[in-house]
């Protein structure tokens, strides 16, 4: 009959395996961990009791305080941004789309590049970049493709650009920029 073997072990048990091959020391699993080391690892995920078990284990006790305010500083690190994203304020339906406005701010970022101005002296009406513009591309000419998509939050928008570079050697490349308009307008290529 199997029996269930935690991550931990499992970690464990691999640090061992690969301790013995190389002939290095183990890490020192014979201290107990505190009840308050053992209470975080009952109440964190799997992947951060791992990665806090690692870290304590293979450190000598003098330094597993130090290891453990590491691991809930890193823990911290990880798990604020996804916080701060799942309730930014915004949800899907509140990001709506006007697709003539973005046809329109495309053709503005576009015609701003091909005019010689900077993007940023678009902003805040359009926030938005391309990696070419960016170094130094010159835009001769650009056209607006037929079949744009909407996502419901942004459209996207396929356009042929005809660019030189400082040289003046010209190049064609089709890029599709994806163009919101809400809660600001922006535009990006996809």
């Amino acid at each position: 009959m199997a029996t269930a073997i935690s991550m931990e072990q499992r970690l464990l048990f691999c640090l061992e395996t690969s301790a013995k091959r190389e002939r290095h020391s183990l890490p020192d699993t014979s201290v107990p961990l505190s009840p308050s080391f053992q209470n975080l690892f009952q109440r964190s995920s799997s992947s951060n009791r791992l990665f806090s078990l690692v870290l304590i284990r293979s450190l000598p006790a003098m330094s597993r305080v130090a290891c453990s305010i590491l691991s809930i500083a890193i823990t911290s690190c990880l798990l604020l941004p996804m916080i701060g994203f799942s309730g930014c304020g915004y949800s899907a339906q509140d990001l709506s789309l006007d697709q003539d406005e973005a046809r329109n701010a495309c053709q503005t970022f576009l015609k701003s590049w091909q005019d010689g101005v900077t993007s940023k002296s678009l902003e805040p009406s359009i926030v938005g970049t391309d990696e070419a513009w960016s170094a130094g591309q010159k835009l001769v000419s650009f056209e607006v493709l037929p079949d744009e998509t909407n996502d419901g939050t942004n459209l996207h928008i396929p356009v042929r650009l005809k660019l030189a570079d400082a040289s003046g050697k010209g190049s064609e490349a089709d890029v599709t920029y994806c163009v919101g308009t809400s809660p600001v307008v922006t535009v990006f290529r996809d």
